[in-house]
C-alpha cells in the first residue's frame, strides 16, 4: 500500500521543478524579445523557431527518459 502513493518530499519537488521550469521559459522569451528588439518582421520568425526548437528539444528529452533503463521495467 505504501508503494501506490508517493512521498510528500516528491510532491514538493514536483512544485518546485515547475516553478524553475517557468522561470526558465520566461526568462528565455524575455531574452529573445530583448534581441529582436522593435523588428516586427523578423519577431515572429525568431519566436517561431524558438517554439520550434523548444518543442524538439523536450520531446527528445521526454524520449530519452522515457527509454533509459529506470523506467523501462
Amino acid at each position: 500500500m505504501d508503494d501506490v502513493y508517493p512521498r510528500p518530499t516528491f510532491r514538493y519537488q514536483k512544485y518546485n521543478i515547475g516553478v524553475s521550469q517557468s522561470l526558465v521559459l520566461s526568462t528565455g522569451i524575455n531574452l529573445i524579445s530583448d534581441v529582436v528588439g522593435g523588428k516586427a518582421k523578423t519577431g515572429a520568425f525568431v519566436f517561431g523557431i524558438y517554439s520550434l526548437l523548444d518543442k524538439f528539444s523536450s520531446g527528445i528529452a521526454i524520449f530519452m527518459i522515457g527509454n533509459s533503463d529506470s523506467y523501462s521495467k
